[in-house]
């Protein structure tokens, strides 16, 4: 069973936890996307926490000797499964950032070459 202190601990972090999440969507500052998946990562632990019966027996089934530790594991692999999406989600946005400046490059190459092109016009014409 988990110490009753380390059960409050917790239970104040993730109250803690789902407070920031609220904030961070209400100053728009967090899609609802990737809330949804905090909040799935969040509801998970929190439920570990406030249930530790489900906690000890999925602690005897993977070989924890301490449901505390067993709690841990949980959260590491919900920070784990977060980090991958979130590298996911940023090497998508890096290579659109990259096809991007590739082309804003082109086009701005474009628009400088009309730009000689149009001076050069204008030099002909005053010249005739």
């Amino acid at each position: 069973m988990i110490d009753w202190k380390l059960q409050v601990v917790v239970s104040i972090g993730m109250l803690f936890y789902f407070f920031v999440l609220i904030y961070f969507l209400k100053k728009k500052q967090l899609t609802t996307k990737y809330a949804l998946l905090w909040i799935f990562a969040g509801v998970v632990m929190f439920v570990m926490v406030l249930f530790p019966q489900i906690l000890t027996f999925f602690a005897g089934i993977f070989g924890f000797d301490v449901p505390a530790n067993m709690l841990f594991a949980v959260i590491f692999f919900c920070i784990f499964v977060l980090l991958i999406f979130l590298t996911s989600v940023a090497t998508k946005l890096n290579d659109r950032v990259t096809k991007l400046t590739q082309s804003v490059a082109l086009l701005e190459k474009r628009v400088r070459e009309l730009e000689q092109q149009t001076a050069s016009d204008k030099k002909e014409e005053e010249t005739v």
